[in-house]
């Protein structure tokens, strides 16, 4: 079975319940194997074939992707060192869209769960994406003219892929309607009246900044003039071309949280751009301090496997990240549900900054059980316009709570953003106890991908790692017997996590549904017993404190 966009997103979500028809009729129609397609698709025939993907001459590079191999994050190169971030990305139609023989001599299916930058800039699609930009701009001299002139967060759209790049169309779709969405300074501070005025950092014209690299789908390296010292200055731009909802609860929180050692420091300058239409200055994203050495996700396996992580340094980023959940849970009345190697950065010193708060949800493996039925409701709403609800008429329970659940609109979410402690509903159908109980949950696996040093708990189909997990979660090899204890505890109620194809994984989703299905009604009597056997966030501290490491690991 080939990996596709398509395929991870429905295999990976309860709503492969409401969609598997849909997604064996579109294998069978697309899926078609190299030994079974006409001889004009076929990679014998000398017309499909891709004779170079040699891009040493290229005058584009590639940085990245994400939406599962479909979206990347292409740079001109002719417009460095003056380009603005101003978040253009190349898109592709879903893998099985394309013949089979390019399939596999571009790579297509390798790129969907990959996360590391480096190994994506060598597949054969990323080269191949960059020589058909490089024919669109001999075709079209002044493409780049317009491509500086484009709406933020634009899109170039390759409506094909063919093994001669000369021949793949490409569209441009200007995204006017995210300026269209963008809030001005003073209607977010207007919005959010009850942040003090000298808490709000001064702005910045998105035309100041220059493009360094993009880091991650939402994360720029940028330079700014540092005007008091003359000279430029690096930040991490955080943006979003997809939902401005999720970037802005993520200001508000940083504007809101008091200073900690081991959270992001509140933002330097929000990002404004003025709009093509009207002239609204609209924030856009805002700039963060930048941490060179990245996230202790590629950081941990490479240092454990070479015995270079010291059991205690392992401990006191446990601690830090452990004093930061008390932080953000006692200091600033909410939670913090997106834990894991990825959103905890090391400082230059080697401690832990916990980052990201737009608090979109956790992979579905890191979630405590106990937002798991929410996060299903939640997926299954949005396929319910598609296909009818009688698909489920064996999860009574589930029926009727998604007939009685709203599903607010983007706008509705949008103003009443002030209101919400987080727009991550599943925690918010918690009461304040039950979310700091599951924070423990997913500080128990967090410590347990410290001590074992893993980028993940498991192996998904959806996103992989530079170095894959040698284990998975609850297999221990090298944590401690008192740090062993405390996992247990944290992970009370942790599930088993299963993982196959189409049939299998349709059987999972029953199983799963089933569970979730008696478990939504426990969860809303008074009585609910779930998380009761995990501590609470002081219990946690106190016990990581109690533990004595000698330098040379032992207890």
């Amino acid at each position: 079975m080939e990996l596709s966009s398509l395929a991870v997103d429905l295999l990976c979500r309860p709503y492969l319940i409401l969609k598997h028809e849909h997604l064996r009729q579109y294998y069978n129609e697309y899926g078609a194997k190299h030994d079974s397609v006409e001889w004009v698709q076929s990679r014998l025939n000398p017309k499909n074939r891709v004779n170079s993907l040699d891009n040493s001459s290229s005058r584009w590079r590639v940085d990245g992707s994400t939406a599962s191999g479909t979206q990347f994050f292409i740079v001109p190169l002719d417009l460095l060192p003056e380009l603005e971030p101003l978040r253009i990305d190349v898109f592709i139609r879903d893998q099985l869209r394309h013949p089979p023989s390019l399939r596999s001599d571009l790579d297509l299916n390798l790129g969907v769960p990959i996360q590391e930058n480096r190994a994506l800039a060598r597949l054969g699609i990323s080269r191949h994406l960059c020589r058909a930009l490089d024919q669109q701009c001999i075709r079209d001299p002044s493409f780049l003219a317009r491509y500086h002139r484009l709406p933020f967060g634009s899109r170039l759209f390759f409506t094909n892929v063919s093994s001669n790049p000369r021949d793949m169309e490409l569209l441009v779709i200007p995204t006017f309607d995210l300026e269209g969405a963008a809030l001005s300074v003073k209607s977010l501070q207007k919005l959010w009246n009850d942040i003090p005025r000298e808490q709000w950092p001064e702005t910045v014209d998105l035309s100041r900044l220059r493009f360094i690299r993009q880091l991650h789908e939402s994360i720029t390296l940028v330079e700014l003039v540092d005007e008091a010292a003359g000279k430029m200055q690096q930040f991490a731009f955080k943006s979003n071309t997809n939902d401005l909802t999720y970037l802005y609860h993520e200001l508000r929180f940083l504007l809101q949280c008091p200073p900690h050692p081991n959270i992001m420091p509140r933002p330097v300058r929000l990002v404004t751009k003025k709009s093509n239409f009207g002239g609204k200055a609209g924030v856009f994203g805002f700039l963060l301090q930048y941490f060179p050495r990245g996230s202790i996700r590629d950081f941990l396996p490479r240092r454990v496997s070479g015995a270079l992580l010291p059991m205690s340094q392992r401990l006191s980023l446990c601690i830090e990240v452990t004093s930061a959940l008390m932080h953000i849970k006692e200091q600033c009345g909410t939670f913090y549900s997106d834990l894991r190697p990825d959103n905890v950065l090391l400082s230059d010193t080697g401690h832990a900054i916990v980052c990201d708060f737009e608090q979109r949800g956790n992979h579905y493996e890191w979630c405590p059980p106990e937002t798991l039925p929410y996060l299903y409701l939640e997926n299954l709403k949005s396929a319910e316009g598609e296909t009818k609800l009688c698909s489920l008429a064996d999860w009574t329970y589930i029926v009727k709570s998604l007939l009685d659940m709203e599903h607010p609109p983007l706008h509705h979410r949008y103003l009443n953003i002030k209101e919400l402690s987080s727009i991550n509903r599943p925690w918010l159908r918690l009461d304040p106890l039950r979310q700091e109980r599951a924070m423990v949950y997913t500080l128990g696996l967090f410590i347990y991908a410290v001590f074992e040093g893993l980028s993940g708990i498991r192996r998904t189909i959806s996103h992989s790692y530079p170095t894959e997990p040698s284990l998975e979660f609850p297999q221990m090899r090298f944590t401690p017997t008192q740090v062993q204890m405390i996992i247990r505890k944290c992970t009370h109620d942790a599930p088993e996590w299963r993982i196959n194809q189409i049939d299998a994984a349709l059987q999972w989703w029953c199983d799963e549904l089933s569970w979730a299905n008696d478990a939504l009604e426990n969860l809303e009597s008074e009585n609910s017993d779930f998380g009761c056997g995990r501590p609470l966030l002081p219990e946690v501290l106190a016990a990581l404190q109690e533990i004595n490491i000698t330098e040379d690991g032992r207890l």
